[in-house]
């Protein structure tokens, strides 16, 4: 799946949300203490498992104005829970969030992030409180998704901060690395950060994906990847054919398990039909292959002629 393109308006205001944020937090150094967030919009937190049938009823119970759905039918929120997996979710009505305590810990931080995005984006409440004039079809889910992401990308990486900090990096993934540790969040989280919003003038692109050699489970050849990731300049110019270019990845992977398996050079043919050379490093976290691909110019040909050397 494509990460989907925000337009500059939502950028803007969502900018200005997090900036508010930051801003009551004394525009704090990296890394980011999401408890005093919390504090500073006056939310809870609460950990849940999908076993725990106490707490969810309690929560199903309590709503009353958490939209027509869920009050027509008390078991939506339940099921949704069961049936798509929810990892965290966010109660406007009770500002609290609820975060799956089964979820790896390393996971947390971000699913904590996302729900507090859709705190402070401000028609995002109306959304989630069911209001008529929204109908969240797949598309306006999978848009306010989207805005909720960026917005806690944009708060984790404490706003422009994280952009200055990472244009001072080379685009390799030895950055990404430094840059992980040094705001405390996930690899794959500022892999996407970093492909996102910084080195605007640079054409990357981010695909994870299974390692190839090691999948956990089988891995579809018509959609070969869980997430491909553009940078605005790369979207402006390539109409990627992801299929064909986790081939080309693929053809690069080694069978080591984790850190680099793998480093190359493929060809991506832009919407000129030009062909670009890309480089490309393969970083495996054990859980899944994050490829790192940054354009290095056109692609030169090279022809022999017959009898010369």
């Amino acid at each position: 799946m494509k990460n989907i393109i925000l337009d500059a308006n939502t950028i803007s205001d969502i900018d200005k949300s997090v900036h508010k944020i930051l801003r009551g937090l004394g525009n704090p150094e990296p890394p980011l203490d999401l408890s005093t967030v919390l504090d500073l919009l006056n939310l809870d937190k609460q950990y849940y498992t999908n076993n725990d049938d106490g707490l969810l009823s309690e929560v199903i119970n309590r709503l009353t104005v958490a939209g027509k759905q869920i009050l027509q039918h008390p078991d939506s929120l339940w099921n949704a829970i069961r049936n798509f997996d929810l990892k965290a979710l966010y109660i406007p009505e009770q500002k609290r969030i609820y975060i799956d305590g089964d979820l790896h810990k390393i996971k947390h931080r971000w699913n904590e992030a996302h729900e507090i995005a859709h705190e402070i984006i401000p028609w995002h409440t109306d959304i989630l409180l069911g209001d008529d004039k929204y109908t969240l079809s797949n598309a306006c889910h999978a848009q306010i998704e989207a805005e909720a992401n960026y917005g806690a990308g944009r708060l984790l990486f404490l706003g422009k901060h994280f952009e200055s900090a990472a244009n001072d990096y080379d685009t390799r993934f030895k950055s990404i690395l430094d840059l992980h540790n040094l705001y405390n969040n996930s690899i794959t989280t500022t892999f996407w950060r970093f492909i996102e919003c910084t080195h605007t003038e640079s054409k990357m692109f981010g695909m994870i994906s299974e390692h190839p050699y090691y999948p956990k489970s089988p891995i579809d050849p018509s959609a070969p990847c869980e997430y491909f990731i553009q940078s605005q300049s790369f979207a402006d110019e390539f109409s990627a054919d992801i299929i064909n270019i986790y081939k080309q990845i693929e053809s690069c992977c080694s069978y080591r398990r984790q850190q680099i398996i793998g480093e190359g050079i493929i060809q991506i043919e832009n919407t000129n039909g030009q062909v670009h050379d890309f480089s490309i490093e393969i970083f495996c976290n054990y859980y899944q292959a994050l490829t790192l691909g940054r354009c290095i110019g056109e692609h030169k040909s090279i022809f022999t002629i017959p009898g010369q050397i």
